[in-house]
């Protein structure tokens, strides 16, 4: 698993995960745990950069989102992925992915000052009404 940032702990804000997104967690085992360490809620409001409401999505129907830190969100997957023996890479970024047909065969990972290092890979993918495979290895 790659990760662009040299650490993790204190990178970004806060943001929210959506109730899609929440449920795609959940096949990773991460929903309870991520529900604990953020707020669950159940809209989303939109507002202008002046604060002014400009929106409102009730999303309750669909079941609950969660506000969370950022931080919390890379912790939460980070010991996922090495709870599964999946190696964390911190400072390498996915520049580009090689395909054959719909299958992904090698990814283009970014190293320090501008050199590339091509290597085989294996891309996990989740969704509504598709297969799954749990491992992502580049």
């Amino acid at each position: 698993m790659l990760e662009a940032y040299p650490r993790t702990e204190d990178v970004g804000g806060a943001f929210q995960i959506a109730p899609n997104g929440l449920r795609v967690l959940a096949e990773l085992g991460l929903a309870d745990t991520l529900l604990v360490q953020g707020q669950p809620c159940s809209d989303m409001a939109f507002r202008n950069h002046r604060g002014r409401l400009i929106g409102v999505v009730r999303t309750a129907r669909a079941g609950h989102g969660v506000n969370i830190l950022r931080a919390a969100v890379h912790r939460a997957l980070r010991d996922e992925a090495q709870r599964r023996g999946i190696d964390v890479r911190y400072g390498k970024r996915l520049a580009s992915v090689a395909q054959a047909g719909r299958e992904a065969v090698a990814a283009r990972v970014a190293r320090s000052r501008g050199r590339h290092a091509l290597r085989p890979a294996r891309v996990g993918r989740l969704g509504t009404h598709r297969g799954r495979d749990d491992s992502l290895r580049v």
